[in-house]
């Protein structure tokens, strides 16, 4: 519905779509880090340049999901859901016009994963953990920068 070929006037703009939804009802019981471990990250490989025409449908996408496929994602009555909770308190921590959107909606997904444990009577949905979901289709970093006044 919001590609290019539909939505024309959307063109080479980004589509950023965050899903607060259950996907499934499987549930994450998380396991316990012994250990952070400390890695070097592989060699940078060069990639060459070159020029695609047409360009893909989807590009300029990018679908943040509150957990993956088949997951139950969850909320607190007192305060919404975890990905949205986290979602704003990120938001209100950065700088948007420093950060790109990418960087944000991994920040969220670690908040949720590593601040939020479920707590409930029924043992089945007790202790259960929530992990977000990116997919990325985007060409370019993306910043909120605030408008110039037209002044």
């Amino acid at each position: 519905m919001f590609s290019d070929r539909n939505c024309p006037s959307l063109a080479r703009k980004p589509r950023l779509f965050l899903l607060q939804a259950c996907r499934g009802i499987n549930l994450d019981d998380g396991v316990e880090l012994m250990r952070d471990f400390d890695e070097v990250d592989a060699l940078p490989i060069l990639v060459p340049e070159y020029t695609v025409s047409p360009v893909p449908c989807f590009k300029d996408f990018c679908i943040v999901y509150a957990t993956p496929p088949g997951c139950f994602a969850f909320r607190r009555p007192s305060e919404g859901s975890w990905f949205v909770k986290a979602f704003w308190d990120v938001v209100e921590k950065v700088d948007l016009s420093r950060v790109d959107f990418l960087r944000l909606a991994t920040q969220v997904i670690h908040q949720v994963a590593f601040s939020f444990q479920s707590s409930a009577d029924d043992p089945r949905i007790d202790a259960k953990k929530q992990s977000g979901c990116i997919y990325s289709m985007l060409t370019k970093d993306v910043y909120f920068t605030p408008k110039q006044d037209a002044n």
